[in-house]
């Protein structure tokens, strides 16, 4: 599978993301013989294929919880007949959707 690989500075928000980089960067090292173009042309393909792969993983993890979080904010809103919700319902349903501002922008 070929997937293109396209930067998004997102990425740079999430810890995970950076602590990848970090690990990746550090773990392939130059062997003997190999000039340090080749060294960045190797490290530089290899960690396409490893932000690919982190990217996929994340967005799968993303659509599920988004699902989640969508069931929840009905859950809240079939719990409540009469439209009224207390104060700690209305700052669960702001985190709840907060949260999901953050998810779609991975989405985007």
């Amino acid at each position: 599978m070929n997937f293109s690989f396209r930067f998004s500075h997102i990425w740079l928000e999430d810890e995970s993301f950076k602590d990848l980089i970090r690990s990746f960067w550090a773990y392939v090292e130059q062997e003997d013989g190999e000039s340090v173009m080749e060294l960045l042309v190797i490290k530089l393909s290899g960690l396409k294929r490893v932000v690919i792969k982190w990217e996929m993983e994340k967005k799968k993890v993303s659509s599920e919880e988004l699902v989640q979080i969508e069931e929840e904010i009905e859950l809240i809103y079939q719990t409540n007949y009469e439209g009224v919700f207390t104060q700690e319902e209305l700052d669960d349903i702001y985190k709840i959707k907060e949260r999901k501002v953050v998810l779609l922008r991975y989405e985007e």
